[in-house]
């Protein structure tokens, strides 16, 4: 991580990689269990950032 990148984001810490899962034309990225964007034919159509707060407030 860059100097510029700490003072951007306040952390040395680094992101995971997302994973992605694949469905015909749609796309799922799941980053830390989290689910973070939808996409349709490489188009994001949703973005989300749920935490295990938001979730159990969902339900």
């Amino acid at each position: 991580m860059t100097a510029d990148a700490f003072r951007l984001y306040g952390t040395p810490a680094v992101e995971a990689e997302p994973v992605r899962l694949r469905a015909g034309a749609f796309s799922a990225d799941f980053v830390n269990g989290n689910l973070r964007t939808i996409r349709h034919g490489g188009i994001e159509r949703r973005r989300l950032v749920m935490t295990p707060y938001a979730i159990t407030r969902i339900g």
